[in-house]
């Protein structure tokens, strides 16, 4: 049995403490609330969380990520205001999100012509909303349980709140933006007393 988690820098745990591969290639932290919760339930952790992704991008993930039957599935959706160009199908989880991104916060020109002449909230939510829907549908047709919350105030019926905003404030990690190892144990307390119910 595997816990698979999916979601953006809030669920690769950034910031946090993390080991290395031949020193080279980083693996997403013990200190995340993913693998704080396959702990917790005894199971095997797979974080598939991508720092800078947006929905766009996890739903992708989703989509390309072999699943099992077996699998308890956790996703937490990001910020809706992010977007990306999908520019290869299979996507290399080393590789970093950043060049796929298209965000308020970079000043790249295709990020600031997408949010100058093309970004509008409302059609972000509905696209949101869609990759939610799928996702859910996804997995009931593989009969995997899945869970799914958000890091934004996203309002959808098959979400529900971990109150991520509260829980972030706890500690910092060490960039200072992200939270830190008790806010990611908070996280996964509130996902594991979902899962248990």
């Amino acid at each position: 049995m595997r816990l698979v988690a999916f979601g953006c820098s809030n669920t690769y745990g950034l910031a946090l403490p993390q080991e290395f591969i031949d020193d080279e290639v980083p693996l997403t932290s013990k200190y995340a609330w993913a693998a704080v919760l396959s702990n917790r339930l005894g199971v095997e952790c797979v974080n598939k969380g991508i720092p800078g992704a947006s929905n766009k991008l996890i739903s992708h993930m989703i989509s390309n990520t072999p699943l099992y039957s077996t699998d308890i599935v956790v996703v937490l959706w990001s910020y809706i205001d992010r977007w990306c160009v999908i520019e290869n199908l299979k996507y290399n989880e080393h590789h970093p999100a950043i060049n796929y991104s298209i965000a308020p916060w970079l000043s790249d020109k295709r990020s600031k012509y997408y949010y100058k002449l093309i970004y509008n909230e409302t059609d972000h939510q509905l696209d949101t909303n869609y990759r939610i829907d799928y996702a859910n549908l996804y997995f009931n047709s593989k009969g995997i349980r899945h869970y799914q919350s958000s890091c934004d105030s996203i309002d959808h019926p098959l979400l529900f709140d971990i109150k991520f905003q509260e829980l972030r404030k706890i500690d910092k990690a060490s960039d200072n933006l992200h939270a830190g190892i008790k806010a990611h144990k908070a996280m996964a307390e509130e996902f594991y007393k979902r899962i248990i119910l």
